[in-house]
């Protein structure tokens, strides 16, 4: 009777193929721990969209990014690096503020209000004092009266309209708040609620406009208004408003008319 034996060579070939099913599995799980840690090749879909149209020249970038860091008004993290692409949080944000506008000097307009109760921003949270001043400012607010959502990512037109509300916003009519933005081909985008004040921010050129090409046609001129706030957005922005500090007003006589913010009528 012939025995059914398994031949050498088909062992072989088993352990061959389960060390390749091996070697496969752990180039796979390495690459995904790699793009986790490093936070830009898994990224949201508007991350990388907005990425890839930031077409400004590195120097212009990184420029602003030591203006900033020169300033204190932005700092690079425990690792050392300022890590551009990184999203900006409502809780980051909110610290940002606090230095850009020394709140921590300032008296909120009126009577101090009580200091507000988040459920997710106990007394406990690394950015408690900075989302406390901002709020007794009237510079954000929370999303209701329990949630203030310290982690979750703020868009461009959040970040540049409430950067425009702390400095202070032109009193621009409809009319031409649509020739300002009319422009872009994104404008459509913009939230209703954020178009005076992103305006405002585009005349005075905080906002990193983009630049899409297009093959057969003239290059389109985007916002991003929906995209995620980088780090190197905000860092844009907030160079652009050390360096106005020295400079008049884009609006000539038009910027004596300029509405003072909450900021600015405040005793120091």
């Amino acid at each position: 009777m012939i025995q059914n034996q398994t031949q050498p060579w088909a062992l072989t070939g088993i352990f061959s193929k389960m060390a390749v099913q091996r070697v496969l599995f752990f180039c796979v799980l390495g690459l995904l721990l790699l793009g986790i840690s490093s936070g830009n090749s898994w990224a949201l879909p508007q991350q990388k969209e907005a990425a890839s149209l930031d077409n400004r020249p590195a120097s212009e970038t990184a420029k602003a990014i030591q203006t900033v860091l020169q300033s204190r008004w932005m700092s690079v993290e425990q690792d050392g690096q300022f890590h551009a692409e990184k999203v900006v949080t409502r809780a980051e944000l909110a610290s940002i503020l606090v230095k850009s506008f020394e709140l921590e000097k300032r008296k909120p307009v009126g009577a101090t209000p009580p200091a507000t109760q988040y459920l997710d921003v106990p007394p406990t949270h690394w950015a408690y004092p900075a989302i406390q001043l901002v709020l007794q400012h009237g510079v954000m607010s929370g999303y209701d009266e329990k949630r203030f959502m310290p982690d979750q990512p703020i868009t461009r037109a959040e970040g540049f309209a409430i950067l425009a509300q702390a400095d202070g916003v032109y009193p621009f009519g409809e009319p031409y708040v649509n020739e300002i933005l009319s422009p872009y081909a994104d404008a459509g985008k913009i939230p209703v609620w954020a178009r005076r004040a992103l305006a405002t921010a585009v005349k005075e050129g905080f906002v990193n406009v983009q630049t899409e090409p297009r093959t057969g046609s003239q290059a389109a001129q985007n916002i991003l208004p929906l995209a995620p706030m980088r780090r190197s957005d905000l860092a844009y922005a907030l160079a652009r408003l050390i360096k106005r500090q020295s400079q008049p007003s884009p609006f000539g006589e038009m910027g004596r008319h300029r509405p003072v913010s909450r900021l600015q009528t405040e005793s120091l």
